[in-house]
C-alpha cells in the first residue's frame, strides 16, 4: 500500500509541476473567474 501512496503522490506532484510550467494554473483561473463574477454584480 505504501508503494501505491508514493506513486500517487509522485504523479500528483508531476501533474501540478507541469501545469505550473505550462503557463496555465487552474487555481488562479478559478479565483479570477469568481472575482470577475463578483465584480460584475457591483457594476
Amino acid at each position: 500500500m505504501t508503494e501505491y501512496a508514493l506513486l500517487l503522490a509522485a504523479v500528483a506532484l508531476a501533474g501540478y509541476g507541469m501545469t505550473a510550467t505550462a503557463g496555465y494554473n487552474f487555481t488562479d483561473d478559478a479565483i479570477m473567474d469568481v472575482f470577475a463574477k463578483v465584480s460584475a454584480l457591483f457594476q
